[in-house]
């Protein structure tokens, strides 16, 4: 049995990042030398193993060959006689397919270290265009070490678009992508990757915007600007972005894609008010008292503060772009929605309360809530930020 560090962990290790995570490959056992020595099996599709102690995965060596449509499609065979170089000859880019042993030693039998001195994504094998998924790794790749992809490799990603086979991607899977590449260094390569083999637009269709591949985009200065981001913050401000940019098209288009690719409810819910409002909340400092009301109202501020907030808290980011004015406008209104006006103090007494209509309530309600709104505007007018 022999046991080698594999994957991204190699990589990082090569490029002087430390590893968030470390897999490794067991070559020379079967299943059951593994169970006797106290891994726990987790792996239902191939076998993969947890360390008893460290709980990092393992996963016996293993080849595999085409059989079906997809990611999925794919026939795996594990067992002592797969050698190391056969277990790295299946994965994706050469920066991946290195392994080291237990003595420091880097196996790379593809050309692997050679391609991170040169920032190049290269493909191991042309068994590359089998695997549809391999189009959004290349592009997140790609965003996340800034890397370029080789020129064969870009023909094999265009194989695979016009194999038809990205219409087996899952949702889910096509969201994680996303999500992650955001995050990245350079998320304009992964835009600028899919629409260079044509998947942007089947792919995310409401993302097919040539100025995300540019890494001058507006967005991307904002993405800079985050302060410990969530994955709510960079979707809010691409769904500002697009809504801004798109000119010929309805608003709510990214919401769409957030439906689509089964984001939860309230991110969904937080993208169509961004979208709708963006506008609005940076020129709320310099709105009537009805505007801001209207503004609060419609985003149903007053009732889901939390959910008000945290939209706020991602356009900070803007300020860089906005300056001064979306300062105001940020402070105004989270000063406003955390100062709620309540219903007793309205209407002065539950008694008062019982003998009103709905409709009397609500009118009452507003008249607080204008007074406090101009009260609000006023301490703000002319405060130096």
């Amino acid at each position: 049995m022999q046991i080698y560090q594999v994957g991204g962990a190699v990589r990082d290790i090569l490029l002087g990042i430390e590893p968030k995570d470390r897999d490794w490959v067991v070559v020379g056992a079967e299943q059951e030398e593994l169970l006797a020595k106290g891994f726990k099996k987790v792996g239902r599709a191939f076998p993969v193993f947890l360390h008893p102690q460290t709980k990092e995965e393992y996963a016996l060596a293993r080849s595999e060959k085409k059989k079906g449509k997809g990611h999925q499609g794919f026939e795996l065979d594990f067992h002592a006689k797969i050698t190391l170089e056969e277990d790295l000859a299946r994965r994706d880019f050469t920066v991946n397919a290195i392994a080291l042993d237990k003595n420091g030693k880097f196996i790379d039998p593809f050309g692997g270290i050679d391609d991170l001195k040169k920032k190049l994504l290269r493909h191991v094998t042309d068994s590359f265009s089998e695997d549809p998924l391999r189009v959004l790794r290349a592009a997140r790749f790609s965003a996340k070490l800034g890397f370029t992809i080789a020129s064969n490799t870009k023909k094999l990603l265009s194989k695979i678009v016009d194999s038809g086979e990205l219409s087996t991607l899952s949702e889910e899977r096509i969201q994680r992508e996303l999500i992650l590449s955001l995050q990245t260094m350079a998320p304009y390569n992964f835009f600028k990757t899919l629409s260079d083999c044509d998947a942007l637009s089947m792919l995310l269709p409401e993302c097919n915007l040539t100025q995300l591949s540019d890494s001058k985009c507006e967005v991307y200065k904002y993405f800079k600007k985050l302060y410990e981001p969530t994955e709510r913050d960079y979707l809010i401000l691409l769904a500002i972005y697009i809504s801004k940019t798109e000119k010929n098209q309805p608003i709510g288009s990214f919401l769409k894609l957030a439906s689509r690719l089964k984001f939860s409810k309230v991110i969904q819910e937080q993208i169509s008010i961004a979208s709708e409002n963006w506008n609005e909340i940076i020129n709320a400092s310099e709105a009537t008292t009805d505007s801001i009301l209207s503004l609060l109202k419609k985003s149903d501020a007053f009732r889901r503060i939390r959910r008000f907030k945290q939209i706020l808290m991602s356009m900070e980011a803007m300020t860089c772009g906005y300056g001064n004015k979306l300062t105001k406008s940020l402070l105004l209104l989270n000063h406003i929605i955390e100062n709620p006006v309540s219903l007793d103090e309205t209407l002065k007494t539950r008694k008062n309360l019982a003998k009103k209509t709905t409709n009397e309530i609500k009118i009452s309600l507003d008249r607080k809530r204008k007074q406090q709104i101009d009260k609000a505007r006023a301490s703000f007018t002319g405060k130096r930020i």
